[in-house]
């Protein structure tokens, strides 16, 4: 004789019960409520002053003031049990039943701009389009009408591409060319998915945001600043391991929080094909020849015999990952995307060159996490920052000045949490630290590097990171804390022009795998 009802908050601020689901089963009960039927709602009573009571009737303007208030359940009689809320979301309505989202884009390249969204199979309804927002007064900078059909790409969902003409599977390039900046390289910016007919924005993303959203914050965006902070950094000019420009997208494909800075990470591009570097867990990688898989912010994926820099080889020999941007600057690497050990969590081996005290001044790091910022803790964040996940950072000498909020700590391996996205006093949250002898690594030699990664509810240690086989950690991760992600590696110098040949993040016979055992076959990972 128990019941569940959702219950909301409306513009008015009073509360509105949803349709009660019973209670007289075990296991999982759904409680659905469709807010665009007026017969689904009934007033809620209330006596808490804070809120009102309701009328059975959803107030909107239309934007984003409805909210979830809580769940009440009701009934007669003793009652004995345990009861779990879990998985609280929403979806748009319309149009096609089913969301239509922003789920890759590429802002750099004049001739490589492109938009992929990705929704329910079938042709669009008549007036959608794809806008941009100027940050300087709120005001709409450019508008690409959107027509044709999704195709069913995905057991009943697809993608569809709006860009110029040169991208690979563009469907629609109305409005885009190849010589004009039609997805502006400014910070921040806002690109939207726009319905006319009932003047609404289905989904937006705002990239460029670390500086904060300037006029982005007007209702006349219709939300252009609502997922976030953080929001989406500067994509940045660099290629993955084919050579082409990257890419921000979802991973996986169509899926959120509803934040642009944990929704989307730099990618393969990949428009009108699902998202994801493709890496199957367990995965080796030498670098002896092109690793597509690969993406780095700046500059090209070098793969370089570290002999030819007069550096020791490393014990897997051959070729390595040197990420470096060789005009200057500094740069990350990203092996994998941000959907990498969604469900098993990351276990991942690398050999890493620790450069010597007479090197030039330089930072390291390696690490996991969804994969976004770009120019690893620069002085100058507002067109990148956003580094995130777990970081093992080592610096070769003073002087550097990284600006992850440390002090220079020369010879010490430092393990940090980065939130480096303007919300704090502090770009990271020191977890542990050990100097280079206490970790048996000789500076100017190869080190091997562990981090084990689980996911929530697993057995053993959030995290694991050892050096040579000596544990740094083995503990808790601060809450929300991202159990997922790509292998990032980072570099920074501490001096203007170019690098020179020893200076980089040298990474060599990176081993991926899943943290905990594959799942039961019967059992659906969520």
């Amino acid at each position: 004789g128990y019941t569940a009802r959702l219950v909301v908050i409306d513009a008015n601020g009073q509360l509105e019960a949803g349709p009660p689901a019973d209670l007289g089963a075990v296991g999982d009960v759904p409680l659905r409520w469709r807010l665009a039927d007026p017969a689904a709602a009934t007033s809620f009573t209330t006596q808490e002053p804070g809120f009102g009571s309701g009328n059975g009737v959803l107030e909107t303007d239309g934007g984003a003031d409805i909210g979830v208030f809580g769940v009440v359940v009701e009934g007669d009689g003793p009652v004995a049990g345990r009861l779990v809320l879990d998985d609280i979301h929403y979806r748009e309505g319309r149009p096609l039943g089913g969301a239509l989202r922003i789920n890759e884009l590429r802002t750099d390249g004049s001739a490589e701009e492109f938009v992929e969204i990705v929704g329910p199979a079938g042709p669009l309804p008549f007036g959608l389009s794809i806008r941009t927002i100027d940050a300087d007064d709120g005001s709409v900078a450019r508008s690409f009408p959107l027509f044709g059909s999704i195709a069913n790409d995905l057991s009943g969902r697809g993608f569809l591409v709006a860009g110029d003409p040169g991208v690979p599977g563009v469907d629609s390039t109305l409005g885009f060319g190849t010589g004009s900046d039609d997805l502006a390289d400014e910070a921040p910016w806002a690109v939207q998915i726009y319905d006319a007919v009932n003047g609404r924005v289905l989904d937006s993303v705002l990239y460029g945001g670390f500086g904060g959203p300037d006029e982005l914050v007007r209702a006349q965006t219709g939300g252009a600043a609502r997922h976030g902070p953080p929001w989406v950094g500067r994509i940045g000019t660099g290629r993955d391991g084919t050579g082409a420009l990257v890419a921000h997208g979802r991973a996986p494909d169509g899926r959120g929080v509803g934040v642009n800075g944990l929704d989307f990470g730099a990618a393969p591009a990949s428009p009108g094909a699902p998202n994801g570097s493709g890496i199957a867990f367990p995965a080796r990688f030498d670098f002896e020849a092109p690793t597509p898989e690969i993406v780095q912010s700046f500059d090209v994926v070098r793969r370089v015999p570290p002999g030819l820099s007069s550096l020791p080889s490393s014990a897997d020999g051959g070729s390595a990952w040197r990420v470096v941007d060789v005009s200057g600057g500094g740069v990350i690497g990203f092996l994998g995307d941000g959907g990498l050990g969604r469900v098993r969590g990351v276990r991942a081996r690398a050999e890493v060159y620790a450069h010597g005290p007479n090197d030039p001044a330089q930072a390291i790091g390696i690490g996991v996490g969804p994969g976004t910022g770009s120019t690893f803790f620069t002085n100058s964040p507002d067109t990148s920052g956003y580094e995130s996940g777990v970081w093992l950072v080592r610096e070769n000498r003073g002087g550097v000045g990284l600006a992850d909020g440390r002090p220079d700590h020369p010879g010490v391996w430092e393990l940090v949490v980065a939130t480096h996205d303007n919300g704090d006093a502090a770009p990271v949250d020191l977890l542990a630290s050990a100097s280079d002898g206490a970790l048996g690594v000789a500076p100017g030699s190869w080190a091997a590097v562990e981090f084990v990664l689980r996911p929530e509810g697993s057995a053993g240690p959030d995290l694991e990171v050892r050096v040579n086989g000596a544990t740094l950690y083995a503990g808790a991760l601060p809450p929300g804390t991202p159990r997922r992600g790509a292998l990032q590696v980072g570099f920074r110098e501490n001096h203007p022009g170019g690098p020179s040949v020893v200076e980089g993040a040298w990474v060599d016979g990176v081993e991926l795998d899943a943290a905990v055992p594959a799942v039961d076959p019967g059992e659906i990972p969520r």
